[in-house]
């Protein structure tokens, strides 16, 4: 996804706010409401995906992860990940 501090963002630590780029906010949003919608919890969640509770925190608030991360919390939930032009 995409990770702060990097060239292109604030460095951790700074007071600027950053939003989330849509696809990344998007990609967020749909996870937890899928999450969400199954009455899961975070750790319900990660248990599924193999992956800890704070991972899939991570993932929900649309921090930087794997693709192969990504892809775990997909497939437990029974999504589909791609890519468009």
């Amino acid at each position: 996804m995409y990770p702060t501090g990097s060239a292109g963002g604030p460095s951790e630590g700074s007071d600027a706010v950053t939003a989330l780029p849509p696809d990344a906010a998007a990609i967020a949003g749909a996870i937890r409401a899928a999450r969400k919608g199954r009455g899961w919890t975070q750790t319900d969640l990660g248990k599924r995906a193999g992956v800890s509770r704070p991972t899939v925190a991570r993932v929900e608030r649309g921090d930087s992860v794997s693709s192969k991360t990504l892809m775990k919390i997909a497939s437990a939930l029974d999504l589909r990940l791609g890519l468009q032009s």
